[in-house]
């Protein structure tokens, strides 16, 4: 949107998971591997297992807002779904 404040990097890393013993892994976006052209998002199941690995344009980047916004949605539906 016009006017609307926008910050890119160069190096991503989110990661979201849920504490515990062990910690459950709900996805994590990163290049820590290269440049902004290898940013890729890895997906996990409500087990915590990684299950693909995602490219990610630098141009379809979510916003930290959206990310937090996933991070609280997946973890309220692991939590429900596997009773925590």
């Amino acid at each position: 949107q016009r006017g609307q404040l926008v910050v890119r990097t160069r190096e991503y890393n989110y990661h979201a998971y849920l504490k515990g013993q062990p910690r459950l892994d709900l996805f994590r976006y990163d290049n820590c591997h290269g440049g902004p052209e290898t940013l890729h998002r890895h997906r996990f199941d409500i087990e915590g297992g990684e299950r693909e690995t995602i490219l990610v344009p630098l141009d379809r980047m979510r916003t930290l807002a959206h990310v937090v916004r996933e991070a609280e949605w997946l973890a309220a539906f692991v939590r429900r779904t596997r009773g925590f």
